[in-house]
């Protein structure tokens, strides 16, 4: 199983194997919501127009942390840039 985070193809390691390059922090729906301070139903909506990175595994959502936070912040700088013109 594969998964893909920031334009990187990353493979899935057998369940207990250490995979070094696979150190992100993963988080649920929940977990992300109370870290942003939003809804679930935020995040979800947001997830589903594409906003928010994140990966699926069958059934399961999870989301990169660090990914989000770039994400959002590439965001915030945009509009910060098209509000000042």
């Amino acid at each position: 199983m594969t998964g893909r985070v920031d334009g990187a193809w990353l493979d899935a390691a057998p369940r207990g194997a250490y995979c070094p390059r696979m150190t992100r922090e993963l988080l649920t729906t929940d977990e992300l919501a109370e870290r942003l301070k939003v809804s679930r139903r935020t995040v979800q909506r947001r997830m589903a127009a594409g906003e928010i990175p994140h990966l699926q595994f069958g059934g399961a959502v999870r989301f990169d942390w660090e990914a989000v936070l770039r994400t959002l912040r590439q965001a915030n700088d945009e509009t910060a840039k098209g509000g000042a013109s």
